[in-house]
């Protein structure tokens, strides 16, 4: 069926985060600062909860075998990466699991490191859990990120470093790493005998002429030293169904994984197991017609801001629907960036300034949302610039 991403709707009563009256102060500000989609759920999606929803119950559940059969299949058609139903381990989240991933594999007192720009939710996973962060700055190389390999390798060998976190794609910087790259963390990783631990939440929202790489699927020796998380919260727009799976091969590292989740997270949203399970079989059609709206929408948005905002631009976008904003030319700090957004332009984009070092003067502008709205973005942001002169 053919998805209308056009549409605007009214998300006002429904609990949504994004769109909570008076979060940013004045209503009038427009949210585009969150990952969460302003589109409606695919359809086989909404169908299948419906069905769910007859049955008037909603006691505990489990992970049925349909379900990870669906995870299974979904992960050899999308990527020939062949994993077995007893890899999966299951949490309200990606961030428990990450949480949970720290707890089992890093003593408490060690560090992990992760790179910057970076999610900013990473830290959090990394010190509640009695953790100190290691911090490896990617390298701005033009228009575009690199990764720093000769820190990252003095991390690795650094013995008071336990774990590396990789952001596959990387959210905010849009990256989608190639092969060479993951190899060469791969390479770090085993010759240190340091675990991987990646988020890999946008496996599924990759642009045109890219292709996402599971870590685990890279070789046996580095599945057995690393742990992926997925969910389907970003690609099919399902977060407040709470659900997300591990893959996790070393039968060690899984049981640890287990146990540190069981402790600090709850059960997976029966729900979310529904719709997980009609995302991975019937949710094609759905997403790839977002995917062709999202790159539409960033063709639109570098093509505004080369025209009518030249002093801000936009970096290129490989994977995931976040727009990573470059705004140094405005001269503004950290704190003066984020009021100029929200108190001139408002506009609520995400501000730099939590993605770690080497974030001052960007901010992260959430593209999935309808053309009307990203363009009412835009007009605000070029009359505020065009203030500041």
């Amino acid at each position: 069926m053919k998805y209308d991403f056009d549409r605007i709707y009214d998300r006002a009563g429904t609990d949504s985060l994004k769109w909570k009256k008076g979060l940013f102060g004045a209503e009038e500000i427009l949210p585009l600062w969150v990952a969460d989609m302003d589109f409606p759920v695919a359809e086989p999606i909404v169908q299948a909860l419906r069905e769910r929803l007859e049955h008037p119950i909603f006691g505990y559940g489990y992970v049925s075998e349909s379900v990870t059969g669906a995870i299974v299949e979904r992960l050899e058609r999308k990527w020939g990466w062949r994993v077995e139903p007893e890899w999966l381990v299951f949490a309200p989240g990606v961030v428990p699991l990450l949480t949970a991933a720290v707890r089992a594999l890093v003593p408490a007192g060690k560090r992990v490191a992760i790179q910057t720009p970076g999610y900013p939710r990473f830290f959090p996973a990394i010190t509640s859990s009695g953790c100190a962060v290691a911090i490896i700055q990617h390298k701005l190389v033009g228009d575009h990120y690199e990764m720093d390999f000769v820190d990252l390798e003095a991390k690795f060998a650094d013995p008071d470093v336990g774990a590396f976190m990789l952001c596959s794609p990387q959210n905010p910087i849009g990256r989608v790493w190639r092969y060479e790259e993951l190899m060469k963390v791969g390479e770090l990783a085993a010759r240190h005998g340091k675990p991987v631990i990646s988020d890999e939440m946008h496996a599924e929202i990759i642009m045109p002429g890219f292709n996402h790489i599971p870590f685990a699927s890279l070789s046996p020796e580095l599945a057995s030293r690393s742990i992926v998380c997925m969910s389907i919260s970003k690609t099919f727009n399902l977060a407040g169904l709470a659900t997300a799976f591990a893959v996790v091969p070393n039968e060690a590292m899984r049981a640890g994984v287990q146990r540190a989740a069981d402790s600090i997270t709850g059960d997976v949203n029966i729900l979310g197991l529904v719709a997980l399970e009609a995302a991975f079989r019937h949710g094609d059609e759905w997403l790839a017609q977002a995917l062709a709206y999202i790159e539409s929408n960033f063709r639109f948005l570098k093509e505004y801001l080369t025209a009518r905002i030249p002093s801000i631009k936009v970096l290129p976008l490989e994977g995931t629907y976040l727009a990573w904003l470059d705004c140094r030319a405005l001269g503004l700090d950290v704190q003066a960036l984020d009021r100029f957004f929200l108190e001139q332009a408002r506009v609520a984009p995400m501000g730099g300034g939590v993605f770690g070092p080497g974030s001052e003067g960007f901010q992260r502008l959430n593209l999935a949302c309808p053309r009307a709205i990203l363009a009412e973005a835009l007009q605000r942001i070029e009359r505020a610039v065009n203030s500041l002169r």
